[in-house]
């Protein structure tokens, strides 16, 4: 479905148009209370690969928790917001783990070192002592468990989410609505091809936030600031630079285009049954174009748009339930993103899918 006509300018004063491929931004010299981290799922597929650490997140996953991780240590957010529930081959199983804590079990990893004396692991100013008080030598679980305590207010994780609006639906819900955030600074980030619908859905909810993306705070933080030649500044630029591979941004531009229409045709409205806050979301809908044109077709015709701003909340919310949402949704994404690995495969003898499914996409 098409918009019919212009939004009313009054209602889209608070929204801050994000580029659908947004400006790399420099992360060096910026501060922020909260980072939120997208994962991008899904976790390995495969049952036989253990769901820990990076064991169990593909690359990209893995490329947002090394950045998260940079960006903490290095002060430029006092804590990061992980997002991200059970995507893998494990998802329905009591043992399976989400993708936000996995990254966390990265980071925390990332960020503990032994100390120069070797009888503690220090994090972020925090210690943990290897020995117990009795002289007994601490179990590794111990040590991990302690850690993981030490850095709770550091590392806050939303784990029910399991697509990219659910994120934002989620971390309002558990994060954002809390008064101590309400005027705080806050980043969104993500790997590079997601950025784009990061700040198509930042602009839905109204948070208007600074995007940035991991293979870019990765170069800044940690590769520009190795020797150059270096083997370690090579291997952490190829590291970078895998999901920017002409493969990659091929497939990845093309799921990124449906995702972000999608989301412009009102696929984000699947959130509405996930937000709590039903102002939240009124105002969500005062922001889109799209949905506030759809709105005439359940009642509230543009002429008597006050109506809606002034009606309760429940009536309200009622009537954007009854909407219709573009049917190009995930399943398309994914039927385009198969057609093309198939495609691949044919034409060069590589397992594309298995790959891809890894989050492996070699360069050529």
């Amino acid at each position: 479905m098409t918009t019919t006509g212009e939004p009313a300018p009054q209602l889209l004063e608070s929204s801050k148009v994000h580029a659908e491929s947004p400006v790399k931004e420099s992360i060096l010299g910026k501060h922020f209370s909260y980072t939120i981290v997208f994962g991008q799922g899904p976790v390995q597929e495969k049952v036989s690969v253990p769901e820990a650490g990076r064991r169990g997140l593909n690359l990209y996953s893995r490329l947002n928790a090394l950045a998260a991780a940079e960006m903490l240590e290095n002060g430029i957010t006092d804590k990061l917001i992980l997002s991200g529930g059970k995507t893998g081959a494990r998802a329905e199983t009591d043992e399976g783990k989400t993708e936000a804590e996995l990254m966390a079990d990265i980071i925390r990893r990332h960020i503990t070192h032994l100390s120069a004396d070797g009888k503690s692991f220090d994090a972020l100013g925090k210690k943990v002592e290897l020995m117990q008080r009795s002289g007994e030598k601490k179990t590794q679980v111990q040590i991990d468990t302690e850690i993981e305590n030490l850095l709770k207010d550091k590392i806050l994780i939303e784990n029910q989410s399991k697509n990219t609006t659910d994120n934002f639906a989620y971390v309002i819900n558990k994060y954002l609505d809390q008064p101590e955030t309400s005027t705080q600074q806050i980043a969104l980030f993500g790997i590079d091809f997601q950025t784009g619908r990061l700040g198509v859905l930042s602009d839905i909810f109204g948070l208007g936030n600074e995007v940035f993306s991991a293979e870019n705070v990765i170069k800044e933080l940690i590769v520009n600031r190795r020797p150059e030649g270096s083997s370690v500044r090579t291997q952490l630029e190829r590291l970078a630079d895998l999901s920017l591979t002409d493969e990659v941004t091929h497939l990845k531009s093309g799921q990124e285009e449906i995702l972000v229409r999608a989301l412009r045709g009102g696929d984000w409205l699947r959130a509405s049954n996930v937000l709590t806050n039903p102002e939240h979301l009124k105002q969500a809908v005062l922001r889109d174009s799209y949905v506030m044109e759809q709105l005439a077709l359940v009642g509230y015709p543009r002429e008597t748009i006050e109506q809606f701003k002034s009606d309760d909340l429940l009536t309200a919310i009622r009537k954007v339930k009854q909407i219709g949402v573009d049917e190009l949704g995930y399943n398309q994404v994914k039927k385009h993103v198969f057609e093309r690995l198939q495609e691949m495969t044919e034409q060069t003898g590589t397992d594309y899918y298995g790959l891809y499914a890894k989050g492996e996409l070699p360069k050529t």
